[in-house]
This record gives C-alpha cells, sequence and structure tokens, in this order.
C-alpha cells in the first residue's frame, strides 16, 4: 500500500530523506507483440524519479520505506480521446466519429473528443534491465523546419497561378513556419546533459559504465556528424565524461536549410556510432532522435530501420515535434514526391499524407502560360501524389511509422504538437533512464470501439487525455493534458486494416 513496505530502524534512518519526486512517462504501446495499433488496452512504461533526480527501483527504500507499488497505488482520472486533427469544433458535424465538447480540462475550448475512464488493469513490473554497460546515441536534425527555412532550391521559383499573377517563394527564415523559433530545444539539450551526468554517477556508484554519443543530421551532407570532441583520442565518437557530453550538447550549430532525412541518417548512426571499439561490448544500446518533423529525403524506409536495430539489439525513441505553423505559408516540396509512383486514393499512403495534385511552380514570375510549370515535371503533370496532409494549424499529427519503429525496437514514440522546454525535456528523461530502472503496467480504456464504430477508423491516429495519480510514500501526478502552454497527451492508432 502506498508503493511501501516498512522498513527496519537502521535503514529508516539512513534513507530519511529520500522522497518521490515525480512520475516520468515513457511510452504508451499496444498490449502484446503487436505494433500495429490498441484494441483499447495498452502497456504504459514510466520512471519513477527521486528527489536527487535519480530513478527508483524495486526495493529500494524511499520515504521510510522500501519500494513495492501495487496497482492500487496507481490510480487515472479524468479520460477523453481526441480526434485527428485536433482543431476547434462547434458541432458534431465538424468530427468524423465522435462529438463536439468542451475539454475535461476546460483549456482549450471545444474538440471532437469522448469522455472515456481509464484504469490500471496490472500491477507495476519491473522491466530496468541494469546493464553493466550501456550506450545512448542521440540525434538531432539541424535543418531548417526548427527556424522556418525551405529549401534553398526554392530560390528562383513561384506558385503558377494563370490567373496571376505568381507568387514568390520566400526560403526564410519565416517565423510563423518554424517549428522551433524560440530554441527551447537547446535549454533542452542542456537538462539532457545534466540528466546524462546523473546517470553517469548513478551507474558509476557500482562499477558499472555509461557511454554517450551526439549526432547531428542535415541536407548539406549525407553522413551524420559526431559532435562529441574529446581530449584524447581525438577522433572518439563516444565519451564516458559528463563534462565532454554537456559541452556538445550546449554548443550545437545553427541549423541549416534543407530537408530532413530521418530513416537513413538513424541508419549511419547505428552503422558509424555502434560499430566503434569502445562500444563493441556494451550490454545495452539505445538510440534517441529529436526530429522536427516527416522524414522528406525518404533514402531509406522505416523498415530498414527496424531490422538493422533488431539486428544489433538496439531500441530506438523519436521525440517529435510537430508545433503548430502557419498553415498559408507551408509548400509541396517536389524533392517529396519526384520519383515516387502517382496515387489513386488517400488509401495509397501514410497516415500523414493525402494523395493529391501537388502545387506547380515556375522560374518566370510573370507568365501565366501552363507550358512554363516545371515542377511538376511535365510527366507527372495531372497525375495525384502523396504529399503531407497539414491541417488548419500546420501540422502533420502523430506519425504510425514513428510510432511502429519504437514499439518494434522497445523505444518510446512521443509526440510534441507544443514546444516548450519540459514537452521535450521531460520525455528525453524518460527515455534516458527507461533502460535503468523502467517499470510497466497495463492500462483499459472504456468505450475504445466508438473510435471505429463505422469501420472506417482503423490505423487513425488519436490523444489521449488523462491524469495519472501515483503513491511511493507520497502521491504524484501527471497530466497527459493540454493547458495552454504545454500538451502531454499521449497518441495512440487504432489497429490497421
Amino acid at each position: 500500500m502506498g508503493g511501501i513496505s516498512a522498513c527496519d530502524t537502521v535503514a529508516q534512518l539512513s534513507f530519511s530523506d529520500r522522497n518521490f519526486r515525480s512520475v516520468q512517462p515513457v511510452a504508451m504501446t499496444p498490449q502484446g507483440d503487436q505494433c500495429d495499433g490498441t484494441n483499447g488496452g495498452a502497456t504504459m512504461r514510466v520512471v519513477f524519479i527521486d528527489d536527487a533526480d535519480e530513478p527508483i527501483k524495486p526495493g529500494e527504500e524511499v520515504a521510510l520505506a522500501f519500494v513495492e507499488p501495487q496497482s492500487d497505488d496507481l490510480n487515472f482520472s479524468d479520460g477523453a480521446f481526441y480526434e485527428m486533427p485536433d482543431v476547434d469544433c462547434s458541432a458534431d458535424s465538424d468530427c468524423q466519429r465522435l462529438h463536439c465538447n468542451s475539454t475535461p480540462s476546460g483549456d482549450i475550448g471545444q474538440r471532437c473528443q469522448r469522455n472515456t475512464g481509464v484504469s490500471v488493469s496490472s500491477d507495476p513490473v519491473f522491466v530496468g534491465v541494469e546493464p553493466q554497460s550501456q550506450a545512448l546515441a542521440f540525434g538531432m536534425s539541424t535543418v531548417g523546419r526548427w527556424r522556418g527555412w525551405f529549401s534553398t532550391e526554392f530560390d528562383g521559383h513561384y506558385v503558377f497561378n494563370e490567373e496571376g499573377p505568381n507568387e514568390s517563394l520566400d526560403t526564410g527564415p519565416i517565423e510563423a513556419v518554424a517549428a522551433d523559433p524560440d530554441r527551447e530545444r537547446s535549454t533542452a539539450l542542456r537538462d539532457l546533459g545534466r540528466n546524462w551526468r546523473t546517470l553517469n554517477r548513478y551507474v558509476s556508484r557500482d562499477g558499472r559504465t555509461a557511454h554517450f554519443g551526439f549526432w547531428l543530421f542535415g541536407e548539406s551532407t549525407d553522413t551524420v556528424l559526431s559532435q562529441i570532441v574529446e581530449p584524447s583520442p581525438s577522433d572518439s565518437l563516444w565519451t564516458q565524461e559528463p563534462a565532454v557530453a554537456e559541452s556538445s550538447l550546449s554548443n550545437v550549430p545553427s541549423v541549416q536549410s534543407g530537408r530532413s532525412d530521418v530513416y537513413a541518417s538513424i541508419l549511419e548512426v547505428m552503422d558509424q556510432g555502434f560499430q566503434a571499439d569502445d562500444v563493441q561490448n556494451v550490454d545495452h544500446r539505445s538510440v534517441i532522435f529529436l526530429v522536427s518533423g516527416y522524414d522528406e529525403r525518404k533514402r531509406q524506409d522505416v523498415d530498414a530501420v527496424i531490422a538493422e536495430a533488431n539486428n544489433q539489439d538496439i531500441t530506438v525513441s523519436i521525440i517529435h515535434v510537430d508545433a503548430p505553423r502557419e498553415r498559408e505559408l507551408l509548400r509541396d516540396d517536389w524533392a517529396y514526391y519526384d520519383g515516387e509512383d502517382p496515387c489513386e486514393d488517400d488509401s495509397d499512403c501514410k497516415n500523414f499524407e493525402s494523395c493529391r495534385e501537388p502545387t506547380a511552380y515556375v522560374e518566370d514570375p510573370s507568365t501565366d502560360d501552363p507550358a512554363d510549370i516545371v515542377y511538376p515535371r511535365e510527366e507527372q503533370l495531372g497525375n495525384s501524389y502523396c504529399l503531407p496532409d497539414y491541417d488548419e494549424n500546420g501540422r502533420v499529427g502523430p506519425i504510425a511509422e514513428y510510432d511502429r519503429l519504437a514499439c518494434a525496437t522497445g523505444g518510446a514514440y512521443t509526440y510534441v504538437p507544443l514546444v516548450s522546454r519540459s514537452m521535450i525535456h521531460d520525455p528525453l528523461e524518460g527515455a534516458l533512464f527507461a533502460p535503468e530502472a523502467a517499470w510497466e503496467f497495463d492500462l483499459s480504456m472504456a468505450d475504445f470501439d466508438r473510435l471505429d464504430a463505422d469501420g472506417e477508423g482503423a490505423g487513425e491516429a488519436h490523444l489521449l487525455e488523462t491524469s495519472l495519480e501515483v503513491t511511493i510514500g507520497r502521491t504524484n501526478r501527471v497530466h497527459f493534458e493540454q493547458d495552454g502552454s504545454s500538451d502531454k497527451r499521449r497518441a495512440f492508432f487504432t489497429p490497421a486494416n
């Protein structure tokens, strides 16, 4: 009860000042081995953190007692499902399957949602592996979407309008389309450095080791670039020194214009990083990537990443920032569909795409002649292609491939629809400590069948809002909700057909 059991007087005195500080969510995945969507039950993975910022494990002494959490020490309240796209509504006719209602938290107006009961359906199970050695590879894109840059290839092109005038393409930076105009990620990266210092200190106490690597990827090169600068050896891709890790995370180069290359970059980090001699024999390997959207260059696909990650026994986590952007300023990119086959309808596309004709571009600002269109190419004109589908707030929503990648490799997918320090810091902290000290428990969501009542909701993204209260000596609560400055609702998907 209360997540603890009584301990003797000596233990009480020696640990009297250790307390339970917070619950850090890591992942919410379908129950069992299925990674193509949940049927109403899910497994939640969390880390319990003490007031020294260290993880809490079973049998340890916290608040004068041993840690033994049971299902009745965890309680959910105020549950609701949300449709995607998550936009304002005024009537049920604005919704696909749910109803237009005020949100439980009352902070974000009316949404297409349905209240639901969320309940814990199993005791928490400790799944931390306590590896003798571990290596974390952290990767982040440096592409221009963070600051509102478009590819420099847009220079000299205009949106074709047969009725005139043709619209110039501003390559940026444009704050209205920036994923992180205030550089909140920079502060969160410094937090990551401090958290890794804590992890390093924690594992070192009993003779274990932790390695840290940091890579950046962008369009200016077809390879990832290590940011670790060790005094010796100078060519090392990894460090065991907290000061080196913190320095690398505090001196990130400016973003570049260009396109994101997510899957190829993850593969390159796994190949370049985990083939290095100093991590050849580590017990646990993990990759965490912070990305500002979908994979734009498509040099590799998600199945190749899953196969290689499982081959090397690497967990992959994705933190996906999808901040609101000015919808009217976003542009179709011809590089996204160039070389792709035309589509017939949306069923040919990924969950964040729609099948439509791409925007036409010309190089002459004054022409009204369709013969001057340079993109789409002549052989592509009149065809429809799978293109990113932005909602009225400029978001594409949760990406099913990212969720499947994380699930299939034992990692975590976190959808971040609002940018703040905590929105990036919290999933980074959770993913960092998860290999060492994660707990899992099952949960059930009532009325789940309403999300696919008409048989047409298969494979769709939704958001779950709820609050989780956990008691380990003292009670802490984590809110999976939007409050105006943050949005910590958990993304999940209905099963695909």
